[in-house]
């Protein structure tokens, strides 16, 4: 009983650590139709920071939480701020939307904004800061910057994108 119980504690903190511990990038694609698709990110099961492209040229930012399970989420305009080290925070048009049917997220997808900020996301040191508000509230979470430099230009390479300068 005891070495059970060492056993899957030992394994939920594996699976949990790799999520929370350092930026990640997986790249689906080219598919049969030459399509590509590549999300980076880092967090939790709680909450994450996204970055996901594909080469249809679209390309999203996205904060995203864990949302009450068979939630509706009901659209609404909302704004995205992204802080890296100590940076002055970039300020985001974004929507509330339902990411998928387990989160929900703040998402940007001005590509001309988002580039800047991913540019300076792979430059970063320490941490990135990210906020929302809506509905006249702000969250906000903190993520580490270990690895973003390798995830986001996997994101860059994977989807041909022209990272421009932070500004």
């Amino acid at each position: 009983m005891k070495r059970a119980f060492c056993i899957s504690t030992v394994l939920m903190v594996a699976m949990a650590a790799p999520a929370a511990a350092a930026w990640y990038a997986n790249v689906d694609g080219p598919d049969v139709f030459g399509q590509t698709k590549v999300l980076a990110g880092e967090g939790s099961q709680r909450e994450s920071i996204i970055v996901q492209c594909n080469s249809k040229d679209e390309l999203m930012l996205a904060f995203i939480e864990r949302k009450k399970e068979f939630a509706d989420v009901a659209p609404a305009a909302a704004t995205l701020l992204v802080q890296v080290d100590s940076g002055e925070p970039y300020r985001l048009d974004a929507d509330y939307r339902s990411w998928n049917d387990n989160y929900a997220g703040i998402v940007a997808s001005d590509r001309a904004a988002i580039l800047p900020v991913i540019n300076a996301i792979k430059g970063a040191k320490s941490k990135v800061n990210v906020g929302a508000e809506l509905f006249g509230n702000q969250i906000s979470a903190s993520f580490g910057a270990r690895g973003s430099t390798s995830a986001i230009q996997k994101v860059i390479d994977g989807c041909k994108l022209t990272a421009a300068p932070p500004t």
